[in-house]
């Protein structure tokens, strides 16, 4: 039964990039020829299906016919070079259908992106597909060397991720619109000075929330019961030693970037004191809901808010794992 539930899981990320809508690729109906090269409708399939992985979403019918009516020009300038082009998206696509986690098929789409968006950041006029992804996928930061985009919906889907969390431990979630304007505006700040894995982990926050809540729905009760206590003691040993930490390094501001934003490497998601009398699960909600209005997470230090959500991310990825005894562990550290 769990080879089963893994298996569902996987694939949810293909269905979530259209895997489930039919491309008619194979189809040898010529739409354009020119200098004895036809370009073919299962080529434009190829490469509308290209897009709407890119752009996690499927374009309208409108959308489709410009972007149609794009790769037509663009073929008639240069027939050789477009269906080059088309056979080389088509072969990156059938590497990312061999792929099976999320998470690295995420990370290969941000990469297309930020290539996507970065080679064409000149171009006059703008192409088509980059109005398309200003419209779906609007991007806040990029990393070219890296190939790493961050972009709004990534940032939704980090807000969603860290509400379910706070759910999930009995709290109740509540952050202003000004106070998420303002988080969003430090992330895309600091975006460039955080460690590589921190960005990827932002990189992939709209198909990761998908996954996890997804994920979440396919366990049993048990199973559901078990994870909220993991993210309630992963919680309150986050505050335990962050407290620990910032009062060993008083010289150092608790809301400097350089540390707030980084990884807490001596971070144990398992080393949890509670205090004599604090066994129940209410309890246990009540002393983390205390600790939360002491540190202020939601209202000041955004640092604390992003470094949380990470390690609760890997705790809650843990679980997933461990549902298909897969045996991979998942870890917050400070590179690939």
């Amino acid at each position: 039964m769990k080879t089963k539930i893994l298996l569902i899981l996987c694939m949810f990320s293909l269905h979530s990039y259209g895997q489930s809508t039919v491309y008619n690729v194979n189809s040898t109906k010529i739409l354009a020829t020119e200098n004895n090269y036809n370009y073919t409708e299962g080529h434009f399939e190829k490469s509308r299906r290209f897009l709407e992985f890119i752009l996690n979403h499927q374009i309208n019918k409108k959308e489709r016919v410009q972007v149609l009516k794009e790769s037509l020009t663009e073929f008639n300038k240069n027939p050789q070079l477009s269906i080059q082009q088309v056979n080389q998206v088509d072969a990156q696509m059938q590497q990312i259908y061999n792929l099976k986690f999320p998470e690295k098929i995420a990370l290969v789409r941000s990469a297309l992106l930020s290539q996507l968006v970065w080679t064409s950041r000149d171009m006059r006029p703008v192409p088509f597909m980059i109005k398309l992804v200003e419209k779906y996928t609007p991007l806040l930061a990029i990393d070219p060397t890296n190939m790493l985009a961050f972009t709004q919906n990534d940032f939704e889907g980090y807000i969603s991720l860290y509400a379910f969390y706070t759910q999930l431990s009995g709290q109740i979630f509540n952050i202003s619109a000004q106070q998420k304007q303002a988080f969003r505006q430090q992330l895309v700040q600091k975006f460039n000075q955080m460690p590589l894995a921190q960005k990827q982990e932002l990189c992939v926050m709209e198909i990761m929330n998908q996954y996890t809540q997804q994920s979440y729905a396919q366990l049993n009760a048990q199973q559901k019961w078990a994870l909220q206590n993991q993210i309630i003691n992963s919680q309150a040993s986050y505050y335990q030693q962050y407290t620990q930490n910032a009062t060993q390094n008083t010289t150092q501001n608790a809301n400097d970037g350089d540390y707030t934003w980084g990884y807490e490497k001596e971070y144990d998601p398992t080393k949890v004191q509670w205090p004599n009398g604090i066994k129940t699960k209410a309890q246990k909600q009540a002393y983390l809901s205390q600790m939360r209005r002491k540190m202020k997470a939601n209202q000041a230090n955004f640092g604390i808010m992003n470094n949380m959500m990470l390690n609760n991310h890997a705790t809650m990825l843990n679980v997933i794992e461990n549902t298909g005894n897969t045996g991979n562990y998942w870890e917050v550290k400070s590179g690939y």
